[in-house]
């Protein structure tokens, strides 16, 4: 209706655009799980011979929460092929995941334009009231500048009537 198609792909970015902080979580414990238990499936039958209980569903997740962070901590980890491959497609989905996380949150800490606008008017404001004080001390500094100007010329002036004043009683003493 629209000259869009309805496929996967619309509704996943749908989905995305509605609630991405929901979406990718939802997407994490997903994978997650399902992964867990395709990883327990794989690695139990050489769990007591690898040393590692991968019996237990919950040490199969953590070896998928490790393997999607890329943190690889070492103390799970598969070792039948099917596994090892689990764990490349894990590894790249949850770079594919972290990377989405990333993205959401940048773009939920980002302005949208009125907030843009609202941002840029209130640096303006401060701006021009810094301009306004630093031109107040330039106009102060001047007027102060010039009293002292004037203070100087009146005791220049007052000198010199001194000295006149002295001159004439000089010349009346005499």
């Amino acid at each position: 209706m629209n000259g869009c198609h309805a496929d996967l792909m619309f509704s996943v970015r749908s989905a995305f655009k509605q609630s991405p902080n929901f979406t990718l979580i939802s997407t994490l414990l997903i994978s997650v799980s399902i992964c867990g238990y395709i990883f327990r499936i794989f690695e139990r039958p050489l769990s007591e011979a690898s040393g590692q209980n991968f019996d237990r569903y919950d040490t199969a997740c953590w070896c998928v929460i490790v393997t999607m962070t890329t943190v690889g901590y070492g103390d799970a980890f598969p070792k039948t092929m099917f596994g090892r491959l689990i764990g490349i497609c894990v590894c790249l989905w949850g770079v594919l995941l972290v990377s989405l996380f990333v993205v959401s949150i940048s773009d939920a800490l980002e302005f949208n334009v009125p907030q843009k606008n609202a941002f840029n008017l209130i640096h303006r404001i401060i701006f021009r009231d810094q301009l306004k004080d630093q031109a107040a001390g330039a106009i102060i500094s001047r007027y102060r500048i010039k009293l002292s100007e004037r203070k100087h010329k009146s005791i220049v002036g007052q000198k010199e009537n001194i000295e006149k004043i002295l001159e004439k009683a000089e010349i009346n003493f005499k």
